[in-house]
Formats: structure tokens, C-alpha cells, sequence
């Protein structure tokens, strides 16, 4: 099973890919890929390694850590959540009620 993150930074290259106008045999004559490689990466369907992905971040003109903002953000959504609860005074009851939510959903 592929890790989500890896499909979601492959959406992003895809879009940073298509906003530069270029195709996946453009990105790929830069990066020393086929088309075929750039498609199964920009799906989730191939590792990266660090290297390519330095590589194709530096052919379509943008930062590697672009990438992982959409991440940060979610991280920082949940941090704000979770402080929330922390502050409000029925924080057991509202633990007690998401633990029972999720037991639900893990079954």
C-alpha cells in the first residue's frame, strides 16, 4: 500500500507541471526520466527518492519544501483542534465522546 502523502505530493506535481505548460515527456527529457516514470510518480505509484524528487522540483522552478506545505497545514489544523479541547472545560467528556467515535469507526 502506498502512503497517501506520496499521492498528494504527485497531485501537486502535476499541477505545478501543468501550470508550467510543460508534459510529463518535457519534465521527464529534464529530470532524465521517461514519461512513464514522471506518470507512475505523479500517481503514487513509484517510490521517490530524494534525488528525483530535488530533480523535478528543481526543473519546474519550484522549492522542494512546496510540497510538503499541505501537510504543515493539516498538522497545524489538528494542533489547533487538539489545543482547543485542551482548554474547554468538559475535556473528558469531549475525549471520551471522539474515543467513542473512533472505536466505532475501527470496527
Amino acid at each position: 500500500m502506498k502512503l497517501e502523502q506520496e499521492k498528494e505530493i504527485g497531485k501537486q506535481l502535476v499541477a505545478y507541471r501543468e501550470m508550467k505548460g510543460l508534459t510529463q515527456q518535457e519534465v521527464g527529457e529534464l529530470v532524465n526520466l521517461t514519461s512513464d516514470q514522471i506518470g507512475l510518480l505523479e500517481r503514487g505509484q513509484r517510490n521517490w527518492t530524494l534525488s528525483t524528487l530535488i530533480r523535478i522540483t528543481n526543473a519546474l522552478n519550484i522549492n522542494l519544501t512546496t510540497l510538503f506545505q499541505p501537510f504543515e497545514q493539516n498538522d497545524n489544523q489538528i494542533n489547533q483542534f487538539l489545543q482547543k479541547i485542551e482548554r474547554h472545560a468538559k475535556k473528558e467528556t469531549l475525549l471520551k465522546a471522539f474515543n467513542e467515535i473512533l472505536d466505532t469507526y475501527d470496527n
